[in-house]
Formats: C-alpha cells, structure tokens, sequence
C-alpha cells in the first residue's frame, strides 16, 4: 500500500507527468486515460524499497515489460512487484590457516539473476550489474540492494575464492547467493 506510482507520457496532448498513490490493496485504477502505443512509462517505489518500471525499446531491445500501450475503450492492466531493499556486507580475508588477515582492494562485479529483457542479439539484459572494490581492509558494504540472486565474479587479484560466512568451514559457496527482501548477508 501507499507504493509511489509515476507515470509519464510524453506522446499525448497534453503531456502526462503525475505521480499517484496505490490504495491499500497495493492497486491504482486510472479512467480516461488518452489512448496511446508504448508509450506510457511507469515506475513503481516506496522509500526503503526496490524500484520496478517499464523499459523502452531504446533501452532494451526486447523489454520483458515495455512502455504500456493503452487502447480505446479496453482495459490495460499491469503488475510491479517491490519489497524493502537489503544489504551485502563483504570482508576479503585470507585463509583461516593464516588467521583470517584483510585483503584489501579487491575489484569485482556483482550481478542480479533478474533480467528485463534481452538485446538485439537475444543475450539477456540484466537488471543488476555492478563493479566494486573493497576498501584497504579488504571491506565494503553494499546497500540499497534489491532481493535477487545474486553472481559475483572476482576480478583482482586472482586466485581468491568466494565464501558466504554462513556456510560451513572448508564447504565451498554455489553461486548464486540469494538476498532476500530486508536481509542482511555476510560475505
């Protein structure tokens, strides 16, 4: 409920740029609204959660969820989901042979399951991509993160492994790792 709704549609006169709220039941039911072909961009957040819209085909080749095309005299109707944001806590560290020492300045990217679409190609277009680095003591702390499962590819230096601090000692860590809405993981 109370999930910000913003519409903009700049190919109907006049131009529509509003912003709406969802009733309790999490639904918006607009009327009258002007009949036009992909082109009514929607988004769909609250504060403290994720962030779900449409995509234009300038963006991505073949949206999942396009612009929304509305049509005399018939319904349109479409789904956002969101949930509250969560957290990656990431330490790099040695082995425990050598007593858990930092590793700073690890750079790697970290990837979402979720795709919104593919490109022109067909390869799937992710909605999540993003490349880090830990700091000096070998940490950082990633948030604002939306529930997904999550890929991480190590990039320097090489030869690091990755360990999800809630998996047992000496028992290696499948990809992906899931981060469910509001959590925290350690990793």
């Amino acid at each position: 409920s109370q999930a910000e709704v913003h519409i903009v549609n700049d190919q109907v006169d006049p131009v529509i740029d509003a912003t709406y709220l969802t009733d309790s039941d999490g639904k918006l039911t607009l009327t009258g609204v002007p009949p036009s072909i992909e082109s009514y961009q929607i988004s769909v957040t609250k504060t403290g959660y994720s962030l779900d819209r449409t995509y234009g085909r300038d963006e991505v080749a073949n949206p999942l969820k396009p612009h929304a095309s509305v049509f005399e005299d018939e319904i349109t109707e479409i789904s956002f989901s969101i949930d509250r944001l969560g957290t990656m806590d990431i330490q790099t560290t040695g082995t425990q042979g050598n007593g858990y020492p930092p590793i700073g300045l690890v750079t790697f990217t970290l990837q979402g399951n979720k795709i919104i679409g593919t490109d022109s190609e067909g390869q799937p277009v992710y909605k999540f991509t993003q490349s880090y680095q830990t700091d000096q003591t070998g940490r950082i702390e990633i948030t604002d993160l939306e529930w997904d499962s999550y890929y991480f590819t190590i990039e320097s230096p090489e030869g690091l492994d990755l360990a999800e601090v809630e998996s047992p000692p000496g028992e290696p860590t499948t990809l992906p790792i899931d981060l469910l809405p509001a959590e925290t993981k350690e990793i």
